[in-house]
C-alpha cells in the first residue's frame, strides 16, 4: 500500500481531507451509467487531475479514484487502462485506487459481522458512492469531497470547500455542502423547454427555478433541496452516520439529501464552490434508459418521504414537484413517447416500467431504516484496526 505520509492529526483539525473520484467504464447503451467512457474511448479524467494539480490549497490532501466496468467481464480491463492514466501523476498527487477486488474484500468484511444489505460496490451508482464514503472513513478522513472524472475544478476549489465545512451557520453545523455545475461557458444553468408539457421530460425546468433560487439566495450559505454528486462535502459527523441507499440506481445524490434529513442534517448550497461540468455527449446512454431509471427512482423516494413523513413541498421546485401522487401517469405518458421497438425490447414496456417501480418502491422503501441501522454499524466495524489493516492492502496505486 501506497502510505499518505501524513501524521497523525486530531479529527477536529480537518486536516485529512480526501478528494474521491468514481470513473465508469464500459458500453454506453448498457443502462447503468449516464455517460460511461467507452474502452477504446478517450478518458475525461486526466483533465480534472490536472487541475487538482493547480490548486491553491496548500493542506495535505489524498485522492482516491474508483474504477467501476459496466459489465464483469472487463473489470480487470478497466482497472487496468485507469491505472495506466494515472502513472504520471503518481509523483505528483497522493494516489490511491479502488477497484472491484477492493470493494469484494470490503463487502465481505461486512458480511462476516452480518451485514449483507449490499452496502458496497463497485457496480451502480449509490453503491460506488458507498465506496466514495466508506474508504476515506477508514482511512481516518475528516472531510470527503466528491468530483467526478468529467469535471474540471477552478484553482480555489478546495480551498473553498474547506470554507465552511464543520462551521457553524445560523445557528447550525454544517455537514454537508453543494455546490453548482457550470458549463463551458460559466453558466449553472441547463437547457430546458420554453414551457412544460410533460414535467418528467421538461425537468430541467424544475431544475433551473431551483437554481435560480439558490443562486440569488440572501445568505452565502443556502438550505438546499437539490445538489449535483460530482460537487459534494461530506464531514465525518455526517458520512459515519449516512449512506446512499443500495436500492437507488440513479439520482443518488438528491437521494443522499433525503437521508440527511431523515437523520437530521441539512445539505447548504455555495454558489462559490463552482465546478465546470463537461460530459462526454458523445458517451451518452439512451433517454429512454436514463428516463426508465428516473421513474424507478422518483416513485421510491416518494414512498420513502412518506414512510419517514417528509413532504415534497420541503423540496420543491426540484426535485419536490416530481414526487407527487399523480407522477405515475406523467412518468407513464412520457415513456411513451420516447419508446421504440429496440428500447422496450431492452428495457421493457412502459407500463412494465411503471409497474416494477411500484413494486421496487413497496418492496425496499421499508427497508431503508434498516439499512441505516447497518450503514453504523458498518463504520463501527471498519473502523476497527483489524479491518483497516485487513483492507488498505487493496487499496493501492
Amino acid at each position: 500500500m501506497k502510505s499518505s505520509g501524513y501524521p497523525n492529526r486530531s479529527r477536529d483539525s480537518f486536516s485529512l481531507m480526501w478528494v474521491v473520484i468514481p470513473t465508469y467504464w464500459g458500453k454506453t447503451d448498457a443502462g447503468v451509467y449516464d455517460h460511461p467512457t467507452p474502452l477504446g474511448g478517450e478518458s475525461t479524467l486526466p483533465k480534472l487531475l490536472d487541475s487538482l494539480l493547480q490548486q491553491e490549497c496548500l493542506a495535505d490532501f489524498s485522492v482516491l479514484i474508483l474504477v467501476s466496468a459496466t459489465s464483469s467481464e472487463h473489470e480487470g480491463e478497466v482497472t487496468a487502462l485507469v491505472r495506466e492514466l494515472l502513472t504520471r501523476y503518481d509523483k505528483k498527487l497522493n494516489l490511491f485506487l479502488a477497484d472491484v477486488e477492493s470493494s469484494r474484500a470490503l463487502d465481505q468484511e461486512l458480511t462476516s459481522h452480518g451485514l449483507e444489505l449490499g452496502i458496497a460496490s463497485m457496480r451502480g451508482y449509490a453503491a460506488v458512492r458507498n465506496m466514495q464514503l466508506l474508504i476515506p472513513m477508514m482511512m481516518g478522513a475528516e472531510m470527503i469531497i466528491a468530483v467526478d472524472d468529467d469535471e474540471v475544478l477552478p484553482r480555489n476549489y478546495l480551498r473553498q470547500a474547506r470554507k465552511w465545512i464543520g462551521k457553524i451557520h445560523n445557528g447550525q453545523r454544517v455537514t454537508g455542502i453543494g455546490g453548482p455545475y457550470l458549463d463551458a461557458s460559466g453558466n449553472p444553468y441547463i437547457a430546458q423547454a420554453e414551457k412544460v408539457s410533460n414535467r418528467l421530460i421538461d425537468k430541467s425546468v424544475f431544475m433551473n427555478q431551483t437554481m435560480h433560487q439558490l443562486m440569488a439566495g440572501p445568505d452565502e450559505l443556502t438550505k438546499t433541496p437539490m445538489v449535483f454528486g460530482g460537487n459534494m462535502v461530506f464531514h465525518r459527523d455526517l458520512f459515519t452516520q449516512v449512506g446512499f441507499d443500495p436500492a437507488i440506481t440513479r439520482g443518488e445524490d438528491i437521494d443522499y439529501l433525503i437521508n440527511a434529513r431523515i437523520a437530521g442534517h441539512s445539505f447548504y448550497f455555495d454558489p462559490e464552490l463552482t465546478i465546470t461540468h463537461l460530459p462526454p455527449r458523445h458517451f451518452e446512454s439512451p433517454q429512454y434508459a436514463k428516463m426508465r431509471q428516473d421513474v424507478i427512482r422518483f416513485i421510491y423516494e416518494r414512498e420513502k418521504m412518506r414512510l419517514h413523513h417528509l413532504p415534497a413541498t420541503d423540496f420543491a421546485p426540484y426535485p419536490g414537484y416530481l414526487l407527487g401522487d399523480n407522477f405515475d401517469a406523467v412518468a407513464l405518458d412520457a415513456l411513451h413517447i420516447f419508446a421504440t421497438s429496440e428500447m422496450m425490447a431492452k428495457f421493457d414496456t412502459p407500463k412494465e416500467i411503471l409497474l416494477f417501480a411500484q413494486g421496487h418502491a413497496r418492496e425496499l422503501a421499508p427497508q431503508y431504516k434498516i439499512f441505516a441501522e447497518h450503514w453504523q454499524k458498518a463504520v463501527e466495524v471498519l473502523e476497527s484496526q483489524v479491518a483497516r489493516d485487513a483492507l488498505r492492502q487493496l487499496i493501492v496505486i
